[in-house]
């Protein structure tokens, strides 16, 4: 079996990006950013596409 490795990740009118595409590292990557960067969207958006979202509630 072979291993899945992702290359970008492109955001298109998801949350707070309009449309951002981000380059990935085979080996690791690390998100670094100010608070409400969208580092946590960008990690959020992958969950979505490989199924694992749950709905999360939001207050306010």
């Amino acid at each position: 079996m072979e291993n899945l490795y992702l290359e970008d990740i492109t955001l298109s009118n998801y949350r707070k990006f309009n449309q951002s595409t981000f380059g990935l590292n085979r080996h690791m990557n690390v998100l670094i950013g100010k608070n409400a960067a969208g580092k946590t969207t960008i990690l959020e958006a992958v969950n979505v596409m490989l199924g694992a979202y749950r709905i999360r509630r939001y207050h306010g």
